[in-house]
Order: structure tokens, then C-alpha cells, then sequence
């Protein structure tokens, strides 16, 4: 996890104050125990900090759908597309078949289980999520994508395989680039000019 700002401020209230934080995570991939664990490890506090999820919630752990719906649900949690997203989507609308070969099998039964309003709901909300998505957190812009930018292809050239699939970081294009679609999967990082721990 990546914190890219921690801010305290009073809120009105002699001797109390409040942390506000903005953090990224990537690659959940279904771990939803694993990924409430961290969250109670950062303190998380879902009505002043914010949480921005890079992609693959879903695939390979016990409960995908746990976690999808999770973020669905939780207000400052902000949810971004990747790999395993759009291999899930590209298979049920019939146009791919990469998502058989990348750990498919408990997302699959587990969205076969909802009743079909809920199953609609949570694709529609991943349909609904962007590729890429800029924020400014202390003056500080950043670019938050799943996956690498090609250097030498400005943002507008990137194909959507390389907004989902790139492992290339980017930090000369006048923003910092957070980026997932790396291993291990819920990695804890901290945030000190850009160094990763």
C-alpha cells in the first residue's frame, strides 16, 4: 500500500485532532481478510481518509466478490480497472478467453451465485471504472493506473493493453505514477518522495 499524504488537522475539538491520509492498493486479488487486515493495520477511517484500489480485486483468493463488493460500498474508496477486470468483463461479454488461464475460478462460481440484480450491480460498477485516473494530494500530482506507461508514447498514444497490462514506471512527465499489476500481491508501501519499502 502506498500512503501518499498524511495530514493532520483539528477538528474543532481542544486537544483532538484527526489524520486524513490518501492511500493506494493494487492487486488484491480476493484476499479479503488479508485486505481488512491492512486496513486495520493503517487505520483506516472510511469517513476522512481515502483509499484508491488499482485494479484486480478479483481472481485467485477465496472471496473476490467479498472485496469487490466491499469497495463498491465503502465511501472514499475509489476503484480503478486492470487486467484481471477487463479479462473477467472481455470473457462474460464473449470477446476473450485470456481470463480461463488467470485464475478465473472462484470469481466465476461466486458471481454465478449472486441473484442477477446483484451480479448486474457489480459489473455494471466495474464497466462503470476508469483505466487511469489523475489526483493532486499536497501539491503533488500523481497519475493512479494499474498497470506502465510506454516512455516513449505520450498518455493519449497508450493502447488499453498497456493501461492494463505495462510494468513500466513513468516519473518524468511532470507527475509521480502509482501503479500496480505487481507481486506480491497487497505489498505495504510508504510514501517518502517515492520510495518503496
Amino acid at each position: 500500500m502506498l500512503s501518499l499524504s498524511e495530514a493532520a488537522s483539528d477538528n474543532g475539538t481542544k486537544g483532538t485532532r484527526q489524520r486524513m491520509s490518501t492511500y493506494c492498493i493494487s492487486d488484491i486479488h480476493g484476499c479479503y481478510d488479508e485486505f481488512m487486515e491492512l486496513l486495520a493495520q493503517i487505520q483506516f477511517d472510511r469517513d476522512i481518509d481515502t483509499l484508491y484500489v488499482l485494479g484486480d480485486a478479483i481472481d485467485r483468493g477465496d472471496h473476490p466478490i467479498d472485496c469487490l463488493d466491499f469497495i463498491r460500498k465503502t465511501p472514499h474508496i475509489h476503484y480503478i480497472l486492470g487486467n484481471h477486470d477487463v479479462m473477467m468483463l472481455d470473457y462474460l461479454d464473449g470477446i476473450g478467453g485470456n481470463w480461463l488461464r488467470n485464475g478465473y475460478r472462484n470469481t466465476l462460481a461466486q458471481l454465478n451465485g449472486l441473484n442477477p440484480r446483484k451480479r448486474e450491480s457489480l459489473l455494471n460498477f466495474i464497466r462503470s471504472r476508469p483505466y487511469y485516473r489523475f489526483i493532486t494530494v499536497n501539491g503533488k500530482k500523481f497519475m493512479l493506473i494499474h498497470a506502465g506507461l510506454k516512455r516513449e508514447y505520450p498518455l493519449t498514444k497508450q493502447s488499453k493493453s498497456d493501461l492494463k497490462q505495462g510494468r513500466s514506471a513513468v516519473v518524468a512527465r511532470g507527475f509521480f505514477q502509482a501503479s500496480g499489476h505487481c507481486k506480491p500481491h497487497l505489498r505495504l508501501w510508504s510514501y517518502a518522495d517515492f520510495i518503496y519499502t
